[in-house]
């Protein structure tokens, strides 16, 4: 699928479950913004760690191989 029609539709998705997001109103969306910062602080240091452990691997076997 080409770049620009998959983004067209992730931006056109991103907004109708913003819409529905909105119709239940200000209490279900700030449960939602809370959900999701609470994610990501959860999920962001675990992508962190794996990026430090795979980096210096990768490195390590491209000079090994004389890349």
């Amino acid at each position: 699928m080409p770049r620009v029609l998959q983004s067209s539709i992730a931006s056109i998705g991103s907004v109708l479950l913003q819409n529905i997001m909105n119709s239940f109103g200000i209490d279900v969306v700030t449960a939602i913004v809370t959900a999701y910062r609470i994610d990501s602080l959860t999920i962001l240091p675990i992508i962190n760690m794996s990026v430090a452990i795979l980096l210096p691997s990768v490195k390590w076997r491209r000079g090994s191989w004389g890349l």
